[in-house]
C-alpha cells in the first residue's frame, strides 16, 4: 500500500514537469526505482555517469536531487520509508511516532487513508513486532505445509487406498 502511493505521487509530479522542464520529466522516469529501494542499498560513495545527468553523480545523489525538486514528494518519501525501516527492525515505539507525526504533516490523501487504516489496526500490528522474522517465517511455512501439502497427501492416500 505504501509503495503505491508513492509511486502515485511520483507520477504526479512526474506529469507535472513534463511540459516545462522535460529533462526533468525523463530523470523521474528513467529513475523511478530508486525512490522504492531501502535507503542502505544506495550508494553514497561510488560517484560514476549517469545517463540525464551532466556530472558524475551516485544513485544516492540522483534520489536527493529529485526529491529537492518537490518538498511533499520529499516528506512522503521520507515518511514511508522511515515506517518500512521501523516495520523491519521490529521497532514498535518508532512506528507509532512515526504514525503520531504523519499527522503533523501535509500529506497526499491517499496516503492519508492508507495511514488512518495503520492507525485504526495499530493493535494488531503491534503484535507482530514481538515475533522475529524467523519465527514469523517458521509459522509461515508450517500453515503453508498444514494447509496446503498435508491435505493433498491426505487425498492422495484416500484415492490410493480406495483402489
Amino acid at each position: 500500500m505504501l509503495n503505491r502511493e508513492l509511486n502515485k505521487l511520483r507520477i504526479e509530479v512526474m506529469n507535472a514537469f513534463r511540459v516545462p522542464d522535460h529533462r526533468l520529466y525523463n530523470k523521474y522516469k528513467r529513475y523511478w526505482r530508486l525512490f522504492l529501494m531501502p535507503r542502505e542499498s544506495l550508494s553514497s560513495w561510488d560517484y560514476q555517469p549517469f545517463k540525464l545527468f551532466d556530472w558524475l553523480t551516485n544513485t544516492g545523489g540522483i534520489l536527493d536531487y529529485l526529491l529537492d525538486k518537490n518538498p511533499l514528494l520529499k516528506e512522503t518519501y521520507n515518511l514511508i520509508h522511515n515506517l518500512r525501516e521501523s516495520l523491519q527492525e521490529n521497532d514498535s515505539e518508532a512506528f507509532k511516532a512515526q504514525l503520531a507525526q504523519s499527522k503533523l504533516v501535509k500529506l497526499p490523501s491517499g496516503l492519508r487513508r492508507v495511514l488512518r487504516t495503520f492507525i485504526k489496526l495499530q493493535s494488531y500490528i503491534g503484535h507482530t513486532f514481538h515475533i522475529k522474522i524467523t519465527e514469523k517465517i517458521y509459522c509461515y511455512k508450517r500453515l503453508v505445509v498444514q494447509k496446503i501439502i498435508v491435505p493433498m497427501n491426505q487425498e492422495n492416500n484416500y484415492r490410493y487406498k480406495r483402489r
